[in-house]
């Protein structure tokens, strides 16, 4: 493909709008009024240099989204010549697939010397526990409101954050002073790192939100993470989605922890391995829970009809839930049914549920639609395997077909 495709709205970017910027072959001129204008820009570039380029004259830009292959000593000009200049960048991604652990002393330099920047997400897929040290001993000087570092790799066997980087961040946590959301996500960790980690957010009660996608948390982990949520009051938010060997063991003392927490207002659960009996043992704790808000199930195949019979039971007594996703569960009509048996109670609070990838057929969508007219701030959505979508109008009290399916994707 040759040159950038650019996507905006408009004949000119006006303050507010995001430039979508693809393809490698030549950097985009940014006329005056973009340069003035744009706010947010999504740029995929192969070398430094078309980087400097495309984004030399975006004095205005606050969010970026940056896809590169840029290696180390790139990474380093990326930094120094563009991203400790601009002064208005307040949220940046950086997928640097080729940045390995010498490339992190370049991004510790990013993390302690912008103040502008407030959210960071670093994709890195080479970089081991050498590198989590150099970017943890940055973290107590930064000015940082939320770090996520997603340290993908190819071979967890030979290039792997792991354990001894959860460490590492553990060990820097309790002294970062600013910091109030923090991941690391696809790193190898074990219930051994997630040991660390729980540890030091007891000593940090300004971190809200944790974010562990894709690691190896297990039911022991699980269990720690229970016995954590039972004894403090500080954590808002949770993602343990794919972490695959979950299962129904780590399900039920995760369930067990919001029968005693008072706090937590999102908990992910994607893919994790959650059956039927997995999914039973959340009836009771969401009947009693008033502070949870977010509940994402979606992924768990093995749920069924019967699991999702006892969390419509816990439905019926809560008065707290918002958004429930049970997408890809393996929902039926039968399921349906007995949701909306329990969204028809008055005492509700659920305003946004998601069952996209589920086997509902019309006679499904009909029991849905008799509750949801009663209940005009609900939105609901669920699409056939084939991945028609369909939205439920309020206004209209109908289903509409919706061509580009959409729906939460939290931390994603």
């Amino acid at each position: 493909m040759s040159g950038f495709k650019l996507t905006h709205s408009g004949s000119s970017l006006t303050t507010g709008t995001s430039l979508v910027v693809t393809a490698q072959d030549r950097c985009p001129q940014l006329e005056a009024d973009q340069e003035e204008g744009l706010a947010a820009l999504r740029l995929e570039v192969s070398t430094a240099e078309k980087m400097l380029s495309a984004l030399g004259q975006a004095r205005s830009l606050r969010e970026l989204v940056l896809r590169s292959g840029c290696r180390d000593e790139e990474v380093g000009r990326i930094v120094r010549e563009v991203l400790l200049v601009n002064k208005s960048l307040h949220t940046l991604t950086l997928d640097l697939r080729e940045c390995s652990d010498h490339g992190a002393t370049y991004l510790s330099e990013l993390i302690q010397k912008t103040p502008s920047i407030k959210h960071l997400t670093l994709m890195l897929n080479n970089v081991t526990a050498v590198g989590a040290e150099v970017l943890a001993g940055a973290l107590p000087s930064s000015p940082l409101l939320s770090l996520t570092l997603y340290a993908t790799q190819m071979d967890l066997h030979d290039c792997c954050v792991g354990d001894e980087g959860a460490r590492l961040f553990a060990s820097a946590l309790p002294h970062c002073t600013h910091l109030t959301a923090f991941g690391l996500a696809q790193s190898g960790n074990t219930p051994t790192g997630l040991e660390y980690l729980l540890q030091s957010l007891e000593e940090n009660p300004r971190i809200t939100s944790l974010n562990l996608l894709s690691n190896f948390i297990n039911g022991v982990g699980a269990a720690s993470i229970s016995r954590f949520l039972s004894t403090t009051s500080h954590l808002q938010q949770l993602n343990l989605s794919e972490n695959h060997y979950i299962g129904d063991e780590g399900a039920r003392e995760l369930a067990l922890s919001l029968s005693h927490n008072s706090c937590l207002e999102v908990l992910c659960l994607k893919s994790c391995g959650i059956g039927q009996s997995g999914a039973k043992r959340f009836a009771d704790p969401l009947a009693q829970n008033t502070s949870l808000r977010v509940l994402n199930l979606c992924g768990n195949g093995e749920i069924g009809d019967d699991g999702v019979e006892m969390i419509a039971r816990g439905l019926r007594g809560n008065s707290g839930l918002r958004e429930l996703d049970l997408s890809s569960c393996g929902v039926t009509d039968e399921g349906c049914d007995h949701l909306a048996g329990a969204l028809s109670t008055t005492g509700t609070t659920l305003t946004h549920l998601t069952l996209h990838k589920n086997c509902i057929s019309d006679g499904g969508a009909v029991s849905l639609a008799h509750c949801l007219t009663k209940n005009r701030f609900m939105r609901c959505e669920l699409s056939h395997p084939t991945d028609v979508c369909w939205s439920w109008c309020c206004q209209r009290t109908q289903w509409e077909r919706k061509e580009s399916p959409h729906w939460a994707r939290l931390w994603r």
